[in-house]
């Protein structure tokens, strides 16, 4: 096993990444009579930065051909919603987002959502994958040995799960792979399974009972975990995973994540040291915390702000219900890991498929951060709704300092802003309907998906967008 560190530090210091000049993202494309994938993303860059930046999107299909190359431009409006039509339908394949400067970007990763949607279904997740570059290759900034967790299989009852992820630049050779699965008594089975020899840019589809046709009946009737170890060629690992029942038109999805008990992750190493979460309350039926297993190795104690506890371990699957408020973690031995992963899980409608929102825990090497930006919708198919948490017990009591607004669309360069109230702002952890706080804003998004940027001299929020299909489901996914 080639354990690799992965230092959130990096992140938090906006170093360890070189000279960016390319930043970029790589998506699973699906579209047919019944499927719609939008690749939405806001110029962010010259709104934070003022930084001028060139755009190419690539369409390839499963087998890594190109299919479409072209430039998109910010020339009517702060926002792209990009869906193109492939020449033949059904489609799957992928849409490379690659963008350049001419200054440095800090962050190779591309802040960018793909939607998923069906006439009844909505599902979105964050930038996932990326091809490396060059520079990045050379100098060894790389992570190409996945060690991936943190995926919630729930098969059974017409549902299958699925993972999708995406080869580099060079074909990676036929390897064996290893299939973990834990499921909710704690029982593990590894099943030893073949991938083929991937081309460049491949996109490989891992449906988990064609490995393991045993699956439904390992895991009696309860969501598992899916671990997997495998090799890509030039590309960072993470997978797009997820939950569909095919003839409902129903699917959920976000990303998997490192394994830590395989890879490693800094620690903050200091007696007492606590993490925290906060659960939003959002309107979320059926609300409730999963704790993914492979964190790094040891023993937990979680509290909640009611004074309950709860103990456990690394090779735990963790779900409880949750009520909204802050949550507390601490480790028994050792420096406490700046990554656990957790999820909101939620109700995305009768008999739907529950949405699972990637999440996990805040902690005291975490800046404050002011700007957050994330796509949303408020028109005849979809209803947005702006959702904030306060962690207060890491950056200091919310004073009613000003939150500010600001929407963006494709359709105009012209930007529409609001300043909260303070009772908004503190009612922001409910759920705040888009059409509530500026009714005009759908005229303003003309029928399609437009960006939001929240602001404030307070850095202590985590921000959120809601996305419910009217008649169907609903989704949430944090904001960047």
């Amino acid at each position: 096993m080639n354990r690799t560190l992965i230092q959130q530090s990096d992140h938090y210091r906006q170093s360890g990444f070189g000279n960016v000049l390319r930043s970029s993202g790589v998506f699973y494309y699906r579209c047919d009579e019944r499927f719609r994938t939008t690749i939405t993303f806001m110029n962010y860059w010259k709104a934070r930065r003022d930084l001028d930046i060139a755009v190419v999107a690539s369409l390839r299909d499963m087998q890594g051909q190109l299919i479409s190359r072209e430039e998109l431009p910010f020339d009517k409006g702060h926002v792209r919603n990009y869906a193109p039509v492939p020449p033949e339908m059904p489609f799957e394949g992928s849409v490379e987002i690659e963008v350049f400067a001419l200054q440095n970007m800090v962050i190779p990763f591309a802040a960018i959502i793909a939607i998923y949607e069906t006439d009844s279904s909505v599902a979105l997740t964050h930038n996932y994958a990326r091809i490396y570059s060059s520079h990045e290759i050379e100098e060894g900034r790389t992570v190409t040995n996945g060690e991936e967790s943190c995926w919630t299989l729930r098969d059974g009852d017409g549902v299958r799960s699925f993972a999708v992820f995406h080869n580099g630049l060079d074909p990676q050779p036929a390897q064996s792979a290893e299939f973990v699965v834990t499921n909710a008594n704690g029982e593990r089975r590894l099943i030893t399974t073949e991938i083929p020899e991937l081309s460049p840019f491949e996109t490989y589809k891992f449906i988990p009972t064609d490995h393991f046709p045993e699956l439904e009946a390992f895991m009696g009737g309860q969501p598992a975990n899916g671990g997997l170890s495998y090799a890509l060629n030039k590309s960072f690992t993470r997978m797009l995973i997820g939950n569909e029942r095919p003839d409902a038109d129903d699917i959920q999805v976000t990303h998997s994540n490192f394994n830590y008990s395989r890879h490693k992750t800094d620690a903050i190493d200091r007696p007492g040291a606590r993490a925290y979460m906060m659960m939003p309350d959002a309107g979320i039926a059926g609300r409730r915390l999963r704790i993914y297993p492979d964190s790094d190795v040891g023993h937990y104690r979680m509290t909640h702000s009611d004074g309950s506890a709860h103990e456990f371990s690394n090779e735990e699957i963790v779900e409880l219900d949750a009520p909204s408020g802050e949550i507390t973690f601490a480790k028994h031995e050792g420096g406490l890991p700046t990554r656990v992963v957790t999820a909101i899980v939620g109700d995305a409608g009768e008999g739907r498929v529950p949405f699972e929102l990637s999440l996990g825990i805040l902690h005291e090497a975490r800046p404050p951060k002011r700007m957050w930006w994330a796509p949303i919708a408020c028109d005849d198919l979809r209803e947005g709704t702006l959702v904030a948490t306060i962690y207060e017990d890491l950056y200091g009591a919310y004073e009613g300092q000003p939150v500010n607004i600001r929407f963006y669309s494709e359709k105009t360069h012209d930007v529409v802003e609001v300043d909260l109230t303070e009772e908004q702002v503190l009612r922001a952890n409910e759920g705040l309907p888009l059409a509530e706080i500026l009714p005009q804003v759908a005229g303003h998004f003309a029928g399609n998906f437009g960006w939001f940027t929240w602001y404030s001299e307070y850095g202590g929020f985590q921000v959120f967008t809601k996305l419910s299909r009217r008649g169907g489901n609903c989704t949430m996914e944090h904001g960047f």
